[in-house]
């Protein structure tokens, strides 16, 4: 039912503190996939870099009042990034604190596809120039093979290391020596 209507809560901004104040169940379907046990995870100040973020955010929601739209990519409390539609709105305060209404959803499918069709993009323009491309994941230190001779791997072949992939590299003299990078 919560993802039918995503994440809701209240939002106060005091000074330069960005502090979640309420959220409803959706917000812990949105953002965690489940409901936790403690709800420890309100109250509780945005760090650097959201909280830069999320203060101009706000300062442009009060100032234009109207409802802010943006997307973030948010850093849970257990180190797992999610990225989030965000919806803000100013309700009211005082001079030096203000309170806002946020809605949120969990977008993370979304920018998979996206990504998987960048790359998809991006390797159709390098077949036009090259035999075989491959993606270098430069967090895990990890090379996959994506295309190979005018063909898409349909399926994920197995990942290599980047000292493998480049000794190989340097090893190739010839075009038949081009196997043994896969």
């Amino acid at each position: 039912f919560y993802s039918m209507i995503g994440g809701m809560g209240l939002l106060e901004v005091n000074g330069d503190d960005v502090e979640i104040l309420r959220v409803n169940n959706g917000y812990y379907e949105t953002v965690y996939n489940s409901l936790p046990r403690e709800r420890n995870l309100v109250n509780h100040p945005f760090e650097e870099p959201e909280r830069s973020f999320m203060l101009e955010q706000c300062r442009l929601a009060k100032e234009e009042a109207k409802v802010r739209q943006f997307q973030l990519h948010h850093k849970r409390k257990d180190g797992v990034y999610v990225w989030l539609s965000v919806k803000l709105r100013y309700m009211g305060g005082s001079p030096n604190r203000s309170l806002f209404l946020f809605s949120l959803d969990n977008i993370e499918e979304l920018k998979q596809a996206e990504k998987q069709r960048f790359i998809s993009n991006s390797n159709s323009v390098l077949l036009k120039l090259f035999d075989r491309v491959y993606q270098l994941d430069y967090s895990t230190r990890a090379v996959n093979v994506l295309h190979v001779e005018k063909e898409t791997i349909k399926h994920p072949q197995p990942e290599f290391s980047f000292e493998t992939f480049f000794e190989n590299l340097e090893a190739v003299t010839t075009e038949q020596d081009l196997d043994k990078l896969t």
